[in-house]
């Protein structure tokens, strides 16, 4: 459904405008991203503001996706799989709170996945060289490190989710 709305849109562009913009499927493909992300914001922002945690609901969402740009994942096989997924994900975490132990537990594993796995899956998801990469590990290590200190649960929680999305979960990782 999703794939279809972009490209129909995309198509749209394309004919209005076929001498300024690029071709239907790339600009499908950033419209699937865009439309990805603006749904889950949306989604996962009514359900915090209903459930009275729209502020952490919104501080795990940025978490979130500042750290999967940085240390990338693998990615659900449809866009709508995605965001039922990711909206129940960021909606959920602001609900759960686990003692200051489970935090620093959460913490390692979070970044020694980061040190082993990351980045994961950037390769045709994103236009960043590759000489970027070990930057990007860096700084996503350095957020999960930042959490020994500060020892916010909603962080860990949040970090932890995102650092098991680098573990391939299917044949070929993607």
């Amino acid at each position: 459904m999703i794939e279809n709305a972009a490209h129909w849109l995309a198509a749209r562009i394309k004919r209005a405008n076929p001498e300024e913009t690029t071709s239907v499927e790339i600009m499908r493909f950033s419209l699937i991203i865009l439309i990805n992300a603006i749904s889950i914001f949306l989604f996962s922002s009514l359900v915090g503001f209903l459930t009275g945690k729209l502020v952490d609901t919104l501080i795990v969402f940025v978490l979130m996706c500042v750290l999967r740009f940085l240390s990338g994942g693998h990615h659900l096989s449809t866009p709508t799989g995605c965001i039922a997924l990711s909206t129940i994900v960021v909606s959920l975490v602001p609900h759960i709170h686990i003692t200051s132990m489970l935090v620093m537990v959460f913490n390692g594993i979070s970044l020694l996945l980061i040190l082993f796995l990351a980045p994961a899956g950037l390769e045709g998801h994103t236009r960043v060289p590759k000489e970027y990469y070990p930057l990007f590990k860096g700084i996503s290590a350095l957020m999960v490190l930042s959490n020994f200190w500060f020892r916010i649960d909603l962080f860990a929680i949040a970090f932890f989710i995102q650092a098991l999305s680098l573990i391939p979960f299917r044949k070929g990782g993607e």
